[in-house]
């Protein structure tokens, strides 16, 4: 489980840092209303998100494959409250610049989710 679980770390700072290189040259082109100041605690978000349920869902696997599904399906609930509850937080607390910051959000929500199924459905399968 160890390995399985560095090799997806290295994976997703891989990945993590091609977005945040696409992030940085789209804020070169783009105006600065499009793109908003919360990105690079998005990527820290996203990141620590993943690793974390990743871990737990790669632990409950060995510990007992039978549970995974039962598993993967609260982890996933839980992250999307969490997520619901920083946009909800950050839609109150900042007034300005919400469309950025939902495009920004949606679209690494996207990045991340696809890129950890494909991870768990991959290792599970050995």
């Amino acid at each position: 489980m160890k390995n399985k679980y560095q090799k997806f770390v290295l994976q997703l700072t891989i990945l993590s840092l091609i977005a945040g290189i696409a992030a940085y040259l789209l804020y070169l082109v783009l105006p600065d209303r499009f793109i908003t100041p919360a990105l690079p605690y998005l990527f820290i978000l996203f990141y620590i998100i993943t690793a974390l349920v990743h871990y737990v869902l790669l632990k409950i696997s060995v510990l007992n494959p039978r549970k995974f599904v039962s598993y993967f399906m609260l982890t996933t609930f839980l992250k999307l409250m969490n997520y619901l509850i920083v946009i909800v937080v950050y839609v109150l607390i900042v007034e300005k610049g919400l469309l950025p910051f939902i495009l920004a959000f949606f679209t690494l929500y996207i990045i991340y989710t696809v890129f950890e199924v494909i991870a768990i459905l991959s290792q599970t399968k050995e």
